[in-house]
């Protein structure tokens, strides 16, 4: 096994040149130019070259696992990238948008399209997944240009934004537990939608169908469906996918690819397979699992240690004991989605039920690197690639999470 790379050899790839820019009306940013993007950013510089590096490494992972790249003529990504919300805000209204409830936005505008980022207090591997989601969005407007049906390119920004970028390598196709969990109770309260309707619904109708029920739900269904169509219905169904695809990469309309691809009922007939495979035959990967783990367990220290330092457990199994007495949770916001996670689920801290859980849980050990500035890392054992969690402070002093897969 090859340990990942260093971000000092990491960094070395992307070359990062910074540019001096005049000051706009709001904010005064420094552009940056990699191999493949450009950057405006007020943030220091090497939370840039990591982001950025990570955008590079992601936009490369579009390509190699869709076999599609830029159409002629495509501007290189642009993305904004803001050291705290209230630039990010100030950025959107400038360019007539409102970015309440997100946590990220990609937008197309007559001039070219962009990514707007927050960093914030916003742990770090989630910004990096809301760059997954985003970025393809981008991507896709190079790619495909604007033909992506709505389910299409939200699930499809789903399926990547879980995606695992290591050592400059892009691995797609995780299946984690907390989507499954979601669907199939969803399934069991008949909450879902039928799948001609998902992949119906237009631009207006999806976010119509968003104000009125349950957001996450819509979403894990596009991602559910995509994920089905690759990886859930064997190889004739995946090549049906791949061929829809490259066909609207080569300017077919969405109707023409889908009945050259699928046949005159397109995807209608595959509905309870889908369902099948959603609801039972699928079973989660551990490594998507374990990371959730690790990032709940990631947010509860830095909250832990700025407000009870003195109360840091030695123990993983007492970071779970002292979170479930708090009554601690955690709630994440992407898209307008919101998610929340519980110390009391047993995903994050299972009890004598986790050999019932599938799959079952890696063991996570909490390790004091002798600083008391920064919380005590994470290490999951029992997992492919291992998974490690570290902390640093950026040049504001804020609290930096890192996972490092070796």
């Amino acid at each position: 096994m090859n340990p990942c790379r260093s971000l000092a050899a990491l960094l070395a790839l992307v070359a990062l040149v910074a540019l001096a820019m005049p000051a706009t009306a709001q904010d005064k940013l420094i552009a940056y130019r990699t191999t493949k993007l450009d950057v405006r950013s007020d943030a220091d510089r090497e939370t840039v070259q990591a982001i950025a590096a990570h955008l590079d490494h992601t936009l490369d992972g579009y390509r190699q696992e869709l076999g599609v790249g830029s159409r002629a003529g495509s501007a290189r990504p642009m993305m904004y990238l803001f050291a705290d919300e209230q630039g990010y805000h100030r950025h959107l209204s400038s360019v007539g948008l409102n970015g309440r409830g997100s946590g990220g936005m990609y937008y197309s505008m007559p001039a070219g399209t962009a990514l707007a980022i927050p960093l914030g207090e916003t742990p770090r591997t989630r910004t990096l997944q809301v760059v997954q989601h985003e970025g393809f969005h981008q991507f896709a407007h190079a790619a495909f240009g604007a033909g992506l049906p709505t389910w299409l390119n939200e699930g499809l920004a789903e399926y990547f934004a879980d995606a695992l970028v290591r050592g400059g390598r892009f691995t797609a196709g995780l299946a984690p537990a907390t989507r499954l969990d979601h669907l199939r109770q969803a399934q069991q309260q008949d909450k879902l939608i039928s799948l001609a309707e998902l992949t119906r619904l237009d631009g207006q109708a999806w976010s119509v169908a968003l104000r009125k029920g349950d957001a996450r739900t819509q979403y894990e269904q596009a991602w559910s469906v995509v994920y089905f169509l690759r990886h859930g219905d064997g190889d004739a169904t995946r090549r049906r996918f791949d061929r829809l695809l490259a066909m609207m990469a080569q300017g077919s309309s969405y109707d023409d690819a889908l009945r050259a691809a699928f046949g005159s009922s397109g995807l209608d007939t595959y509905e309870q397979r889908w369902l099948n495979v959603i609801g039972s035959s699928l079973e989660p990967d551990a490594f998507s699992t374990t990371r959730d783990r690790v990032l709940f367990a990631a947010e509860a220290l830095r909250w832990l240690h700025a407000n009870h330092p003195e109360l840091m457990p030695k123990t993983y199994k007492d970071l779970g004991e002292l979170l479930k007495r708090a009554n601690y949770s955690t709630t994440s916001t992407s898209h307008g989605v919101s998610v929340v996670r519980r110390a009391d689920d047993p995903r994050y801290f299972p009890g004598p039920e986790a050999s019932r859980l599938m799959p079952r849980p890696a063991n996570l050990e909490l390790v004091r690197l002798g600083s008391a500035d920064l919380p005590p890392s994470v290490s999951a054992v029992g997992v492919w690639p291992r998974i490690r969690l570290t902390w640093s402070r950026d040049k504001q002093g804020r609290l930096i999470d890192h996972l490092n897969y070796e």
